[in-house]
């Protein structure tokens, strides 16, 4: 027919396919969207929690992560600049990581205060 039509989901029910097992994975679908919408929520609260609430990674895991990588690997070559600078840019990944995770823990500890859990519902966060 030449027409066109812009859709945000597309459910397809086939002929040969049971209605009772289409209707599972349209509801399996939903489920798995608001369980990733209720991360997004989420997520984006830790995220704007200050990184100086939450402790740093220590120096001490710092290196066993180094030792880790580079070992006594002869090859490392620390004098190579690109080694360094991607070890520098690894290191600024790990360490945003590391703050996100314990803001999450931090986050998951006030979730479980009884006298918190008015302020979560508030923010819509689940």
């Amino acid at each position: 027919s030449g027409q066109r039509k812009y859709v945000t989901r597309l459910s397809v029910l086939f002929n040969d396919e049971d209605p009772k097992l289409f209707q599972q994975r349209v509801e399996i679908c939903k489920q798995r969207q608001k369980m990733v919408e209720n991360e997004l929520l989420f997520t984006q609260y830790v995220d704007t929690i200050d990184a100086s609430t939450v402790s740093e990674l220590s120096k001490a895991t710092q290196n066993n992560i180094l030792y880790k990588a580079v070992g006594n690997n002869d090859n490392f070559d620390t004098e190579n600049r690109k080694y360094v600078e991607t070890f520098r840019n690894l290191f600024t990944i790990i360490k945003e990581e590391y703050a996100r995770q314990m803001k999450k823990c931090s986050v998951l500890q006030e979730m479980q205060d009884p006298s918190q859990g008015g302020k979560f519902q508030k923010l819509k966060i689940p």
